[in-house]
């Protein structure tokens, strides 16, 4: 089980220091990488600046809640994969929790062994999944890597996390307010800048249908049969 581990990167968020120490401990010689939030608002930032497998979160803490993060989170990436762990285990908590997009629920004191099988088993439980956005152009989500042709893009720092916002919600709206909260960390940024980026992503994937929604944001489109 261990070994399945390494190729994972782990988000913990957890308000209690000891806790939170005891977990990334029992994770960090296991798993390919392992962060550390102390409440939902810096979880959710670090979300941001890293490709996050899993995330670990407790429900109750300061300044942004659990169930609050993973809600704010799926805005952003449907697909995110969490799981909670709490000191209270009613069925109001888990109820919440699922409908929130847990896909597990953990009662403290946690069993390391108990968790590493829980995060093995919410990665590998979805198949590889490719998304081929044009004849030529092929995004693998889970390693995040772009290929036209067999011959592999690498996008600027900007350009990919833009790139692959588009891709977590493939077929929605990303609206212009989503953009600077993901890829600008909230700040207020000029439109022009991002359609400059929008316009160099278009340029390396020629191909890949883009589409702007005029006031709104813009849409990476994908025809039925591709995903």
């Amino acid at each position: 089980m261990n070994a399945l581990l390494k190729d994972i990167s782990v988000l913990v968020v957890e308000d209690d220091e000891l806790t939170g120490v005891a977990i990334l401990t029992g994770l960090k010689e296991y798993c390919k990488e392992v962060f550390l939030a102390k409440d939902g608002l810096q979880g959710f930032e670090m979300f941001k600046l890293h490709k996050i497998d899993v995330i670990v979160t407790d429900i109750h803490m300061p300044n942004l809640n659990g169930l609050d993060m993973i809600e704010e989170i799926l805005k952003l990436k449907p697909e995110q994969n969490f799981i909670v762990v709490s000191s209270y285990d009613s069925d109001e908590n888990l109820l919440k929790s699922f409908k929130k997009g847990a896909i597990s629920f953990i009662k403290k004191p946690i069993s390391m062994d108990y968790l590493h099988h829980s995060i093995v088993k919410s990665v590998v439980s979805k198949t590889q999944k490719i998304l081929n956005l044009s004849k030529d152009v092929k995004a693998d989500m889970l390693s995040q890597r772009v290929f036209k042709g067999e011959k592999e893009v690498y996008l600027s720092r900007l350009e990919s996390s833009i790139f692959w916002l588009l891709c977590y919600n493939i077929n929605n709206l990303v609206s212009y307010d989503m953009i600077e909260e993901y890829v600008y960390s909230g700040d207020s940024v000029n439109i022009g800048q991002i359609h400059t980026a929008i316009a160099r992503i278009k340029s390396k994937l020629k191909g890949i249908d883009i589409s702007n929604i005029q006031s709104m944001g813009y849409k990476l489109n994908l025809k039925a049969g591709n995903e």
